[in-house]
């Protein structure tokens, strides 16, 4: 038993969120995967809705009912007809679980510069007063001409 493409329209005809951004669903591997500008937030297989979960997801659910949608997978929320047909309770939810999962990160470029200026920082302090173990060469030590 595959899901049907009404099935998904259905469900993304339940979701109010007020955020920037594209929701939608795509057909992957003979399934769906629900979609937040390209970040898989849900899945749906046989007519079962799979929610990601988050610890936000978590607290405001209470607790969620949880399975894994294929063999050897993470287990999701499992969200049945009656949470997702309440509008207004499933379109906080999948804006939590959203939240959750899209917060930014900072870019490895700058966690690798913040890291070195903490680690010069660090050495600065627990090294003498004053004094450091890089030597400037000065002309005057240049023998060579």
């Amino acid at each position: 038993m595959g899901t049907k493409k009404k099935f998904m329209d259905n469900i993304l005809d339940q979701i109010e969120i007020e955020r920037e951004g594209y929701l939608s669903y795509k057909k992957q591997y003979g399934k769906y995967v629900l979609t937040f500008d390209a970040t898989i937030y849900a899945r749906v297989y046989d007519d079962v809705l799979y929610l990601l979960p988050t610890e936000a997801g978590r607290a405001f659910i209470g607790k969620p009912v949880r399975a894994a949608p294929f063999k050897n997978a993470e287990r999701h929320f499992v969200i049945s007809k009656e949470q997702y047909e309440d509008s207004e309770w499933f379109s906080q939810l999948v804006d939590i679980t959203i939240d959750a999962l899209i917060t930014p990160k900072m870019p490895r470029k700058r966690r690798k510069l913040e890291r070195a200026m903490a680690e010069a920082e660090a050495e600065a302090q627990s090294g003498s007063e004053g004094e450091s173990d890089i030597k400037i060469k000065s002309d005057e030590d240049d023998n060579s001409i």
